[in-house]
C-alpha cells in the first residue's frame, strides 16, 4: 500500500480503480463486486473534483461558481473493506495537493476536546462559547488540508455529538477539503438512541443532504479466512487459578525479564507489568486496572507509545453486560490496537461473542468481535 507509485500520482493519472485492482492482486486478496463498485464511485466523483482544481477550471470556478458534494460517507457491515478503500484514497491522492490527513474518530474526536479544554485553560477570548472557539480551531486547520479522511466514524454520547454537529456544519462549508468518512452506520442511525437525539438530527440532515452516500456491506472478511483466533483463551476454573495460568503465559514468552510498573494517565493510576527489549515491549494488565477508569483511546494510544507496546496481555475480561462503560473503553482500546498494529492475547471465561449482548453500545461492538479475530492471531 506504500508502494512509492501510490504515492506520487499526478491528476491527469489519478485512477482509484486502478489502484485498487493493483493493490487486490498485490495482496492476493479476492475480487468483491460491491468493494469494485464502491471505488468506481469515489473514483468517478474524485476524478472531477481533481480535474476542477486545474488552473483552467480554478478560472471558471472564480466566474461560474458552483456548489461540489466534497463529503464522501462510505457506510456498510463490518469488516467489508471501507478502511481499506479509505486508507487507498488517503495514500495515492496526488502529492501535488496540499496537506492531506487521516484519523480515526477517535483520535480526531479527542483531539478536538484536548483542544478546546487548552484554549478556555489559556484565558484567551473568555468570552467564548465551546462553538466558537472549536469553530475557529476548525476554519484555521482545514485551511490547510485538501483531504482528510475518517476511519470508524460514529457517535456515543451527546458530548460527542455537539462537537460533531459543530464539525460537520464547517466540513460543509470549507470547500476546499476533500473529506472521506467511513462507518458502520448510515447517517440516519448515527447516535440511534442517544439522549437528546433531536440536537443532533440537524446534522443527519445535513450529511445526508451534502455527502455522497456510498453503501459497502459484503462479507467480513476478517473473520472469512480465519479460524477461531489462537490468542483468544478462555478458561473455565477458578479465576484466581485462571490468572495464574494466564500470568505464566505471560512470563513464559520470552526470556526478558519482567518489570512490575505504575504509571500515571490524567491523574488515574495505572500497574501492570512490562518486559522486552529495545526493540519493542510487551504489556500485562488486569482488565479492571486498565478499563476501570475515565479514559479516552488518546490515552490507550499514549501509554502504547511511551512503552513502546507490541503485544499486550489482557486477563479476565468479564461479562461486560449491563457495565456500557467499560464496553466502551474497551472499544475505544481495541480501535487504537487495531490502528497501531498491536498483537493482543487476551483471556475470559467467555467466548467472545458472549462478552456483550445487550447494551447501548451493542452495534458497535460487533467491530470490536471483527478485529479481536485479526489482533489475536
Amino acid at each position: 500500500m506504500k508502494d512509492r507509485a501510490e504515492s506520487n500520482m499526478h491528476e491527469e493519472s489519478f485512477d482509484l480503480t486502478k489502484i485498487y485492482m493493483m493493490y487486490s492482486a498485490k495482496y492476493n486478496l479476492h475480487y468483491d463486486e460491491k468493494q469494485y463498485h464502491a471505488v468506481s464511485i469515489l473514483n468517478h466523483h474524485l476524478s472531477k473534483i481533481l480535474k476542477k482544481n486545474k488552473i483552467f477550471h480554478k478560472i471558471k470556478k472564480n466566474f461560474f461558481p458552483e456548489e461540489t458534494k466534497n463529503i464522501f460517507y462510505i457506510y456498510g457491515s463490518v469488516g467489508s473493506g471501507k478502511s481499506v478503500i479509505t486508507n487507498l484514497v488517503y495514500r495515492s491522492f496526488p502529492a501535488s495537493f496540499k496537506k492531506k490527513t487521516r484519523s480515526t474518530f477517535y483520535s480526531l474526536i479527542d483531539d478536538l476536546r484536548t483542544k478546546i479544554n487548552q484554549t478556555i485553560a489559556s484565558n484567551v477570548d473568555k468570552h467564548l462559547s465551546n462553538h466558537q472557539i472549536l469553530s475557529n480551531i476548525l476554519k484555521h486547520e482545514l485551511r490547510h488540508i485538501s483531504l482528510l479522511c475518517i476511519d470508524e466514524f460514529h457517535i456515543l454520547d451527546i458530548a460527542d455529538a455537539m462537537i460533531i454537529s459543530d464539525f460537520v456544519k464547517i466540513l460543509i462549508k470549507s470547500q476546499n477539503t476533500i473529506v472521506i468518512i467511513n462507518s458502520n452506520r448510515h447517517p440516519s442511525d448515527l447516535y440511534s438512541n442517544g439522549i437528546h437525539k433531536e440536537r443532533f438530527k440537524e446534522t443527519i440532515d445535513i450529511l445526508l443532504e451534502k455527502s455522497h452516500l456510498i453503501n459497502l456491506s459484503t462479507n467480513d472478511y476478517r473473520s472469512h479466512f480465519r479460524d477461531f483466533p489462537r490468542n483468544y483463551l478462555i478458561f473455565g476454573e477458578s479465576e484466581a487459578k485462571d490468572e495464574d495460568d494466564f500470568k505464566r503465559i505471560f512470563y513464559d514468552y520470552d526470556s526478558e525479564d519482567v518489570f512490575e510498573k505504575e504509571t500515571n494517565i490524567v491523574s488515574q493510576r495505572i500497574k501492570f507489568l512490562l518486559k522486552g527489549n529495545q526493540k519493542y515491549q510487551i504489556g500485562y494488565f488486569n482488565f479492571n486496572e486498565l478499563f476501570n477508569k475515565p479514559l479516552y483511546a488518546i490515552n490507550y494510544e499514549n501509554l502504547i507509545k511511551q512503552y513502546n507496546l507490541r503485544k499486550i496481555f489482557i486477563n479476565n475480561i468479564p461479562k461486560l453486560d449491563g457495565r456500557d462503560d467499560f464496553a466502551k473503553r474497551f472499544i475505544a482500546f481495541v480501535d487504537v490496537a487495531y490502528e497501531s498494529n498491536i498483537t493482543l492475547v487476551l483471556s475470559s471465561y467467555l467466548h467472545f461473542d458472549e462478552l456483550y449482548v445487550n447494551g447501548s453500545v451493542i452495534f458497535e461492538f460487533t467491530r470490536t468481535i471483527s478485529r479481536i479475530r485479526t489482533l489475536c492471531n
